[in-house]
């Protein structure tokens, strides 16, 4: 490559091929170990070319681009230039390539040492390309020896019926049709599997926010997945129920015959889940409540302290009853004695109040019982009244016994029960959906 050259020349040639690789290293092009052998031996070949000529005067012009900055001179005038000056110059320029080189080299290897991922530091790279491919092994023979088949897809109703997002962002997987069975979403895989691995579905975030929950029955071609909410209720004096629309058709209410209680009939949920019952929650209702429920029912009955206004009437020649409780209350008088029964009451028999009324008789308590209590009516001289008349009356208050109180029909009761199944044709919502995901044994 050098025949035939100057010195000067041939100075030039190595120069230029210097430069050449110091070009290609800023260009981003990283050596390897034997590239830098190989320059270094055609280098070594160079120099012994232009050693043989080191008694050689070589006429050096001055000039601003020379690049042998390694190699003394100068501009003031001419300089002798020895093949033991370029062997030094080129071996300090290798040694600063090769620092360069490796220097980069190294800490891209020492980057690769570690794994963000897994968190932890390999030896070297040759036992985390190790690890990567006994993982990438051992799944693979896990996918081949199973025949798995992946199940994925994502489906909404915004109101024309259940179905799949198919846009530019989602796509089903081995999935085909989603339709509605008794209340419960039947979707169907593809193709059929032999065993089931898993189905799982799960609700996005703005039906997370209504409490939903999902559970699915998984067959190899198809599976039926029941879609879950907290039941809440309102339920008013006049039969009116509110609920969630995706609960509507599925509940119902009956009063009994004097409206004290009602039954609330809903869809299933854990026998064992207790009814919270939250009343009043409109301005002037009263009341307590006693509560049974079932796994599908809740029966609630109003009730309070039996009080009220006991009289006879002249006109009608009968008792008459007047108050906030459930009038069921029978009357009998026989020697002076007005008994007065009713149903049972619970709690307190004996705080059994009396007032008289302006005008009447004297009330004396005769004998307060669970089903019954009993009055005698004395004037003003202390004499027993033994036929009634319009002073044959009083208050009185059974303070602490509860009786059953017809609900007021502008008085609203609510309840609380845990996540009842709601049926999938009426869970409607433009903006929510149902994720998807799977694995089967083909």
């Amino acid at each position: 490559m050098l025949e035939g050259l100057t010195y000067y020349e041939s100075l030039a040639v190595v120069i230029a091929k210097i430069n050449e690789v110091v070009g290609t290293l800023n260009s981003g092009i990283d050596f390897t170990e034997t590239e830098i052998a190989v320059f270094r031996a055609e280098i070594n070949s160079w120099i012994a070319t232009i050693s043989s000529n080191t008694d050689d005067l070589v006429t050096h012009q001055a000039s601003t681009d020379h690049v042998a900055e390694k190699i003394p001179y100068d501009f003031t005038g001419n300089t002798k230039i020895t093949g033991a000056n370029v062997q030094l110059a080129l071996d300090d320029a290798e040694t600063e390539l090769k620092n360069m080189i490796l220097g980069s080299a190294n800490a891209e290897v020492g980057s690769a040492h570690v794994s963000t991922v897994k968190g932890k530091s390999f030896v070297d790279i040759d036992a985390r390309f190790e690890e990567g491919e006994s993982e990438l092994a051992d799944y693979a023979n896990l996918v081949n020896s199973k025949n798995l088949l992946m199940l994925a897809g994502t489906i909404r109703n915004s109101g024309a019926g259940w179905a799949y997002i198919d846009d530019a962002g989602h796509e089903k997987i081995n999935m085909s049709t989603v339709v509605v069975q008794t209340g419960s979403l039947r979707v169907e895989h593809t193709p059929s599997a032999t065993k089931v691995g898993t189905l799982i579905c799960s609700p996005d975030e703005t039906f997370a926010k209504e409490g939903m929950i999902c559970g699915a029955s998984v067959g190899s071609t198809f599976s039926l997945i029941d879609m879950l909410f907290p039941l809440s209720v309102q339920v008013k004096g006049d039969g009116v129920f509110v609920s969630k629309t995706y609960f509507t058709s599925s509940l119902s209410v009956v009063f009994s015959a004097d409206n004290s209680t009602f039954t609330l009939t809903h869809p299933e949920c854990d026998a064992l889940d207790v009814p919270s019952i939250i009343c009043p929650i409109s301005a002037g209702s009263s009341g307590e409540f006693a509560v049974s429920y079932s796994g599908t029912t809740v029966t609630v009955e109003r009730r309070g302290d039996l009080a009220g206004y006991i009289y006879y009437d002249v006109a009608t020649t009968s008792w008459k009853y007047a108050g906030e409780c459930v009038n069921d209350l029978t009357f009998s008088f026989v020697a002076g004695v007005l008994t007065v029964t009713h149903s049972a009451v619970v709690g307190n028999l004996y705080a059994l109040v009396l007032s008289k009324r302006d005008g009447g008789y004297n009330p004396v308590v005769v004998s307060p019982l669970t089903s019954s209590f009993q009055v005698k009516f004395y004037d003003s001289s202390n004499v027993l009244i033994t036929v009634a008349d319009a002073n044959t009356k009083f208050y009185f208050a059974r303070v602490g016994a509860k009786y059953k109180m017809p609900q007021k029909t502008t008085e609203r009761v609510l309840i609380k029960r845990g996540h009842c199944k709601a049926d999938a044709q009426y869970i409607v919502n433009a903006s929510a959906n149902v994720w998807i995901q799977g694995v089967m044994q083909i």
